[in-house]
Order: structure tokens, then C-alpha cells, then sequence
């Protein structure tokens, strides 16, 4: 299902419409994702960055690049991961390609993340509602093994280990890579297709959706908790704005 954001309660009412009719609403909460509609690439399915790679051993150079991550990011880092999932998230917020793709509790910071994914090469932007079932989330309660090793994709809770996965309430879903370095993008995949909703945003619309969304304290700061969200904002405030 595919419609038209023109303005946050738009959004608000769908999650609220979308809650009223789940039957296990109080356990199972509503995920959300912003991002481009489209790139010079092509279309945006709901995939992980590693997977976008075409020609590439992606199996194996994910094994090797976690393993440098792991070797070279100790000395710039205040805290200390406890396993591979930590560390995949760690590599995953700043910015390497993993097999996590980023969503959210907070569909208002999805709205941000959209309106912000627009650069000179993307024309327009998108949300996306996953709505899971309980048993969505209780795969990575039942789950032992390795994050690399995965047969099925998952929705992965991860552990508040920096400032941004607060602030940003952060959750993902972290998909299994066949061996022929394929992966479904969430948006085909039988599993979770029938419970994903889009909203598509007219680039028309960002500057007066920025506005909405700074009243509700949703911005760059915000999001990005450190001296660079701050200098961000600031810089869409007294420079960029549109009034």
C-alpha cells in the first residue's frame, strides 16, 4: 500500500489505524523506516547496504571488514562491545556497510531521516510502517547463533550502547545473505511484505514537514546527539530555513 505524506498527522493517524486493528497491539509495537524513494541506482527496495553491492564476495569481505573494524576501532571507542552484534551495530551507525538496515520507534524521526535522504541525486523521498507480528519479535529471543550465520531475516533489538540508538530509539532488522550473495528485500520478502505500508513524500512539502517536525523537537540535535547535530541544526536554522 502506497499514498501521499503531506504533513505529520497524516502519519499519526495511519499508526494510530494500523494499532486499532492489531490483535496483540500492547506487545507488538509499529517500526519505522525513512529513506529515498529512488537513486541513480534505481529503486530503493528495503535492503541492507552490504547487499547493494553487485560483483562483490559480500559474504566474505563482510567477515573480513567486521574483523578490521574490531582491530582498528578499540582505541576510538568508550565502550566495550560483548559481541558481534554490538560490534555490527558500532559499524552500522557510523557508517560501514552491514547487513543491518536501520528503522525506528519513533515515526517522527523516520519523517527526518526521509526529508534528509534527498541530495542532488534523489528527487523524492519515502516512509515506510512495519507493522510485526509477536512472534516477528521473539526470533532474536530464540536465536543463539552468530549474527553472520542467519537463515532467516529477523527484527534485532540492540542493546543502548551510544547516545545514538537512544535518541534515535533505534531497531533493525538484520538479514539473511544467501551464497549466491543475494538477499529479499523486506519489501518482497512473503514473510513481512503484507504487513509493510508506504507513504510517499512530495519533495514539495519538506520545507513545511521540517517546520512540523522541529515544534515536535525532532531535528538534527535531536537526532544526532553530539557537537555535530547540533552545528547541523543550527546550520538549517539560521541559514537554510525556509520561511
Amino acid at each position: 500500500m502506497s499514498q501521499k505524506l503531506k504533513n505529520v498527522t497524516q502519519l499519526l493517524e495511519e499508526v494510530n489505524n494500523i494499532m486499532s486493528q492489531k490483535k496483540e497491539h500492547y506487545k507488538c509495537d509499529l517500526i519505522f523506516r525513512g529513506q529515498p524513494t529512488q537513486t541513480k541506482e534505481g529503486k530503493c527496495n528495503l535492503l541492507p547496504k552490504i547487499s547493494r553491492y553487485k560483483n562483490k564476495d559480500v559474504l566474505n569481505l563482510e567477515k573480513l571488514v567486521i574483523r578490521e573494524f574490531k582491530r582498528l576501532a578499540p582505541p576510538l571507542i568508550t565502550i566495550d562491545p560483548i559481541d558481534d552484534f554490538d560490534w555490527l551495530v558500532l559499524a552500522q551507525h557510523f557508517g560501514l556497510p552491514t547487513r543491518l538496515l536501520d528503522w525506528t520507534f519513533n515515526p517522527l524521526a523516520a519523517i527526518w531521516f526521509a526529508l534528509n535522504s534527498v541530495k542532488d541525486d534523489v528527487r523524492s523521498s519515502e516512509i515506510w510502517i512495519f507493522a510485526p507480528d509477536l512472534k516477528d519479535y521473539q526470533k532474536q529471543q530464540n536465536y543463539k547463533g552468530e549474527p553472520s550465520e542467519i537463515k532467516e531475516t529477523m527484527i534485532y533489538r540492540p542493546r543502548n550502547i551510544i547516545s545514538r540508538i537512544v535518541n534515535q530509539t533505534s531497531i533493525f532488522t538484520i538479514h539473511h545473505i544467501k551464497e549466491d550473495q543475494s538477499a529479499f528485500a523486506l519489501d518482497n520478502d512473503p514473510n513481512f511484505k503484507t504487513k509493510l505500508s508506504r507513504y510517499e513524500i512530495d519533495p514539495t512539502n519538506t520545507s513545511s514537514l521540517l517546520e512540523e517536525l522541529n515544534r515536535l523537537n525532532t531535528n538534527s540535535s535531536t537526532v544526532f546527539p553530539d557537537l555535530e547535530g547540533l552545528c547541523s541544526h543550527l546550520k538549517w536554522r539560521y541559514f537554510e530555513r525556509q520561511f
